[in-house]
C-alpha cells in the first residue's frame, strides 16, 4: 500500500511538472505573438542587430508542442491505470477528455489566448491521425477482415450513406418549422450530416479492445469504422464543393461528377494503398498500406526487430490517441461555441435512431448470404457501438466560417455528440455486454495441428478455384 502511494505521488508530480511546462509554453508563445505585433505596429521590425543567440520558435513550434502534450498525456494515462476502480468505470478516452477539460479551464482562468493551444485540422490529419490508422491496419487480423469484407463494405458504404442522408434530411425538415436558432440551407445541413455520420475508429478501438468481444463482431465493427472514413470524407467534400458552387448553380454535370468522385476516391484508395505501400501512404490509403506492409516486414526482419516495430507502433498510436482525446476536452472550454438545444438534442436522437434502423435493415439482407448469422444481440452491440470521435471533430474544424455561417453551432453539436457517445455509450457498453452475455474472444493460441489444417483447407479451396478457372476470395486471401 505504501509503494502504491509512492508511485502515485511520483506520477502526480510528473503531471504537475508537465502541466507547468505546457502552461509556460503557451504563455511564452502568446508573449512572442504580442511582441511581434508590437514591433510591426511601431515599425521596429526592420531595426535588426546581430544576436549571439536567438529563439527560432516557429521552426519547432508544432513538434515541440505535440511532444509536450504527449508527455503530459502519457503520464496522465499511467496515473489512470494506478486506480483500477476508476478505469473499470470510465474508459480511458473519457478520462483523457476530462483531463483536457481541466487543463482548458485552467488556461481559460489565466485568460490565455485560445489560438495558443488550438489544434488545427492540418495538425490532426497529418501528425496525429496517421499513426493510429496505420497501427490499426498493421495489427488487423487479415484473415478475419477479408472473410467478412462483403459485410464490412456493406455497413461502411451503404450504412454511412444511409446515416448521412437520413440525418441531414431530417434536420433540414425540422429546420423548416423554425425550431432552430439559425436557418440553415439544405447543403450545409447535409455537409454537417456527412461528418457526424463517421463512426470513429479511435473510440471504437479503445472501447472494444477493453471488452474483448468475439473476433467476428469485433472485426465487423472495427472494419466498418475504418472504411467508412473514406465514405464520410468523400461525402463531406462533395457537399462542401456543392456549397461553394451554390444551391441554385448546381447542374446535372456537378451531380454526376460527385457520384464519379465517390467511387474513384472511395474504392480507388484501396488500390492506391497497396501500390504506395512501398513508398508513402496518404490518410485515406494508410489502412491498406499497413495491411500489405505487415506481410513483408515480418518476413524480412529479425524477431527482435519485429518486437521493436510492434511496440513502437503501439506506443506511437497510443500517444497520438491520448493527445487527440485531451484536445477534444480542451476544445470544450472556449468562447467560440453557439448553443442550440433543439438542434443538438435532435442530432443525438437522429444519430441513435437511424444507426439502429440502418443496422437492422442491412443485417436482414446480409444474413441471407452469411453462413454465420448475426443475431439480435450482435445487431444491438453494433448499433450501440457507433461512437463518434476525432474524425468528426477534425472535419468540423476544417469548415470555412465564411462559407458555412452555422459553423459555431456545428462545432458545438459535434463536441456534444462525441461526449454523449464516449461517456454514456462508452461507459455503459461493458455492463450491457455482460448483461446480454455477448460471446467473448477466446484467449488461446491455435495448436500446430489446427494451424496446419487451416492452411491445408485454404490451399485446397484455392486449388479447386484455380482448376475451375475462378478468381474467388480464397485465391485473393492467399495472394495477400
Amino acid at each position: 500500500m505504501k509503494k502504491f502511494f509512492q508511485i502515485n505521488a511520483s506520477t502526480s508530480s510528473w503531471i504537475v511538472c508537465s502541466f507547468v511546462m505546457l502552461f509556460n509554453l503557451v504563455k511564452s508563445q502568446e508573449l512572442l505573438l504580442q511582441q511581434n505585433k508590437l514591433q510591426k505596429a511601431t515599425g521596429n521590425e526592420t531595426d535588426l542587430r546581430y544576436n549571439v543567440a536567438k529563439f527560432d520558435w516557429h521552426h519547432v513550434q508544432t513538434p515541440f508542442t505535440i511532444a509536450l502534450w504527449i508527455l503530459l498525456a502519457s503520464v496522465a494515462k499511467v496515473a489512470f491505470q494506478l486506480s483500477q476502480k476508476l478505469v473499470s468505470i470510465f474508459p480511458d478516452s473519457s478520462l483523457l477528455i476530462i483531463l483536457g477539460v481541466v487543463v482548458g479551464m485552467v488556461l481559460y482562468f489565466f485568460r490565455t489566448d485560445e489560438r495558443s493551444f488550438h489544434m488545427d485540422s492540418e495538425t490532426f490529419f497529418l501528425f496525429l491521425l496517421p499513426p493510429i490508422v496505420f497501427e490499426a491496419g498493421y495489427f488487423m487480423p487479415n484473415r478475419a477482415f477479408f472473410d467478412n469484407l462483403g459485410t464490412i463494405l456493406c455497413y461502411a458504404v451503404l450504412g454511412t450513406i444511409w446515416n448521412s442522408l437520413t440525418i441531414g434530411l431530417s434536420l433540414y425538415a425540422v429546420s423548416l418549422t423554425g425550431l432552430f436558432c439559425v436557418s440553415t440551407p439544405l447543403l450545409h445541413v447535409m455537409l454537417f450530416a456527412s461528418l457526424i455520420s463517421a463512426v470513429d475508429p479511435i473510440a471504437v478501438l479503445v472501447v472494444f479492445e477493453e471488452i474483448h468481444i468475439n473476433q467476428i463482431l469485433y472485426i465487423i465493427v472495427f472494419g466498418e469504422s475504418l472504411l467508412n472514413d473514406a465514405v464520410s470524407v468523400v461525402l463531406y467534400n462533395i457537399f462542401k464543393s456543392y456549397s461553394q458552387i451554390g444551391e441554385g448553380n448546381i447542374i446535372a454535370l456537378d451531380i454526376i461528377s460527385g457520384l464519379v468522385s465517390f467511387f474513384v476516391v472511395g474504392f480507388g484508395g484501396v488500390v492506391i494503398g497497396f501500390i504506395w505501400a512501398v513508398l508513402i501512404s496518404l490518410i485515406t490509403k494508410i489502412v491498406f498500406c499497413g495491411i500489405s506492409m505487415k506481410q513483408y516486414v515480418e518476413g524480412n526482419i529479425s524477431e527482435k526487430s519485429q518486437t521493436t516495430v510492434q511496440y513502437f507502433l503501439k506506443m506511437l498510436s497510443s500517444s497520438s490517441e491520448t493527445v487527440i482525446f485531451m484536445f477534444l476536452g480542451l476544445s470544450t472550454v472556449s468562447t467560440y461555441h453557439q448553443w442550440d438545444t433543439a438542434f443538438i438534442a435532435l442530432t443525438i436522437f437522429f444519430c441513435l435512431v437511424y444507426r439502429t434502423i440502418g443496422v437492422v435493415l442491412q443485417t436482414f439482407f446480409i444474413n441471407k448470404f452469411r453462413i454465420e448469422k448475426l443475431n439480435t444481440v450482435d445487431q444491438f452491440i453494433m448499433a450501440y457501438g457507433g461512437l463518434r470521435g476525432a474524425i468528426a471533430y477534425g472535419l468540423v474544424t476544417a469548415l470555412d466560417e465564411k462559407l458555412i455561417p452555422a459553423k459555431q453551432i456545428f462545432v458545438t453539436t459535434t463536441i456534444v455528440v462525441i461526449f454523449f457517445t464516449v461517456f454514456l455509450q462508452g461507459m455503459t457498453i461493458k455492463p450491457l455486454v455482460n448483461f446480454l452475455k455477448v460471446k467473448r474472444q477466446e484467449k488461446r493460441d491455435k495448436t500446430l495441428h489446427e494451424q496446419m489444417t487451416d492452411r491445408l483447407l485454404d490451399h485446397i479451396c484455392s486449388g479447386i478455384e484455380d482448376i475451375c478457372g475462378l478468381r474467388d476470395m480464397n485465391i485473393t486471401i492467399q495472394n495477400i
